[in-house]
């Protein structure tokens, strides 16, 4: 992936797909978007 990803916990009101929230690094506001969860797609077998 070519972008940065984090996880967090929001109040349900922010917490829906594609919110847009601001999160604190050093200080700083930062823009990003709620995804839904997993990031990347799983490469294992459960059998």
């Amino acid at each position: 992936a070519d972008k940065s990803f984090a996880m967090g916990y929001f109040t349900p009101e922010f917490a829906a797909t594609g919110s847009r929230v601001n999160a604190m690094v050093r200080g700083k506001p930062v823009p990003m978007e709620v995804a839904p969860m997993p990031f990347v797609p799983n490469r294992y077998y459960r059998g």
